[in-house]
Order: C-alpha cells, then structure tokens, then sequence
C-alpha cells in the first residue's frame, strides 16, 4: 500500500513538473495569481497525500487487527482439536479398561459356577441322607411296629423328586439337583416304586410346610390336622407311599403317612 502512495505522489509531482515547464513564462500582472495556483495544488496535494497515508494506516491496523484473529482463531481451533483428540484417546483407553474388567468378571463368574458345582456334586455324593423316621414319641407299640414293618430301601439313598400336577393327580418326577422343591426320594423295592420324606433336606421342610398345598397335601396323609406353627413332619407307618410309573414320572397311588410338629 505505501509503495502504491508513493507512486500516486511521483505522478502528481511529475505532473506539477511537466506544468511548469511547459507553461509560458507568467506577465507580471499574471505571476501573483500562478503563483496561488500552484500554492493551491501543492496545498491539494499534501492533503490528497495525508488523507491517502491516514487510510493506509487505518487499513494496516485493521488487517493487523484481521491478522491477530484469524491467528488466535486458528490457535484455539488447534486447542480444542487437541482437546478433543485427547478426550477420545482417553475413551478409547477407558472402553478397552472396562472390556478388560468385564472379560474378567466373566471369567470369575463362569470359574465360580463351576466351583459351585464341583461343591454340590461333591456334597451330593458324600452327603448321608437320614430317612428314618421321627417318632412323636406317643407309644412304644407304634416305635416296635415302625420298625418292623419299614422296608430295607429307606435307609438307601434313592432317588432325588420334584412334584408336579397334572389334572387333579400328584406325580413325582426324578431330578438331578437337590433344593428347596425336592422334598421326597423315590425308592425301587422288589418291582414297586416307593416314596418318602427327604428329611435331610431341611430347607425343602421349611418350603413346604409354607406350600402345604403345593409340597403335601396330594402326597402325604396326615394323622393332625395341619397348622401353619409346625416346623416339622415325622413318617409314620412304614414310611412310605407307593407310586406307579408313567413314562418319566411317577404318579402317587397310596400317600405317606405323616404327622406335623
């Protein structure tokens, strides 16, 4: 911009030259007025020269000023692009931590499942189930008359029962695990298929003495009539029901005899 100034004021000084030096040399009578002529254009010119020079200023400052902006701009842009490279970077490295955590907590999950089945397995093949029945202790004659009558397949293991229902009839049916719902074994004796109380199985006590209707009541004869503060059955009779299979179940032909304490 000064470099184009400076051109404009060579011309207009080129110009005043080339007037002086092919006008005619002034009249006395004319010199006075030439002389405010010329006084006049290089007054013009000066102002022309300062007003051009003012502006060249105001318009260096301003893209002086477009500069800085734009720089600063570009600077802030670069920040916030570093910031946010920074903050995906650290995500990623977030979400491979948590992936890693959850693998793992798989991991412990799936290798304490297999602890806990090693554990019921062990616990099921060495764990003594007691099915001889309790006595309420009412005579001597019932105690000799259990006794003598109770087949030997009640003091074996047998085999592990859930209950189900199918149109108005009980049916046991074998399962592998031991819970809260198996509350009977299942004993094969001589061609017949008997049943009694798992009276190992405590918790499987508990539950259906809260169920009677689920856990009992199709299953066993009851000498008592059933209260809701009894929080255990004694087998009485033999202590047995009969079954007659059916396919994979087994369906309850005669109840066990019992009695709630």
């Amino acid at each position: 911009m000064k470099i184009k100034l400076l051109s404009v004021l060579q011309i207009m000084l080129s110009s005043l030259s080339v007037v002086a030096r092919t006008s005619t040399p002034p009249s006395s009578d004319n010199n006075t007025l030439f002389m405010y002529l010329l006084g006049g254009s290089t007054l013009l010119l000066l102002i022309v020269v300062a007003i051009l020079l003012k502006n060249n200023a105001k318009l260096s400052n301003e893209f002086q000023k477009q500069e800085a902006e734009r720089r600063a701009t570009s600077v802030n842009h670069r920040y916030e692009l570093d910031r946010l490279v920074g903050e995906r970077t650290k995500a990623m490295e977030d979400a491979d931590c948590l992936r890693r955590k959850y693998d793992e907590s798989i991991f412990e999950v799936e290798e304490g499942n297999r602890k806990i089945e090693a554990l019921e397995q062990a616990l099921e093949q060495t764990k003594i189930t007691d099915t001889r029945p309790n006595f309420s202790g009412d005579s001597d004659h019932e105690l000799k008359n259990i006794a003598r009558n109770a087949p030997s397949t009640i003091t074996n293991k047998g085999m592990i029962a859930k209950c189900e229902q199918a149109d108005g009839r009980f049916y046991l049916k074998q399962t592998a695990r031991s819970d809260r719902k198996t509350l009977y074994r299942i004993f094969e004796h001589e061609g017949r298929y008997l049943f009694t109380l798992d009276q190992s199985n405590l918790e499987a006590i508990k539950n259906a003495l809260s169920f009677y209707d689920v856990y009992v009541d199709g299953y066993c004869e009851s000498v008592n009539a059933f209260q809701t503060e009894f929080t255990f059955i004694d087998i009485l009779n033999g202590g047995e029901g009969k079954l007659s299979k059916e396919g994979d179940r087994y369906k309850v032909i005669e109840k066990l005899k019992i009695k709630f304490r």
